[in-house]
């Protein structure tokens, strides 16, 4: 009889919730800073004086307000997301020259 796989997709514990939680923060904190910029660079160039100046703003903010919130409804239904320090990643890489570096002092 095979053992049953769990569904690590429907993990739902603090730890992976506080995880999700700092990624959808920390990407919804970068996101905005792309709009924002783009406003401060319409500003700086053009003024907020010039026809068409509030439908541009808002267009820009509905659609970086509707990119955050489609983001963070993919991260919430297709992701496990579990935070890792990165301290404690060794690349496989690394692992894989040392085990052959021992094996070429061994044949030699």
């Amino acid at each position: 009889m095979a053992t049953k796989l769990t569904d690590v997709t429907k993990v739902n514990d603090a730890f992976h919730r506080r995880s999700s939680h700092e990624l959808k923060m920390e990407m919804e904190a970068m996101m905005k800073r792309v709009f924002v910029t783009a406003l401060e660079m319409v500003e700086i160039r053009f003024g907020r004086t010039f026809d068409g100046y509030e439908e541009l703003r808002s267009k820009i903010l509905r659609t970086g307000n509707d990119s955050i919130r489609k983001m963070q409804e993919n991260i919430n239904g297709n992701y496990n997301i579990q935070k890792v320090p990165s301290c404690t990643i060794v690349p496989k890489e690394l692992e894989n020259v040392e085990g052959r570096e021992k094996e070429m002092e061994n044949v030699g």
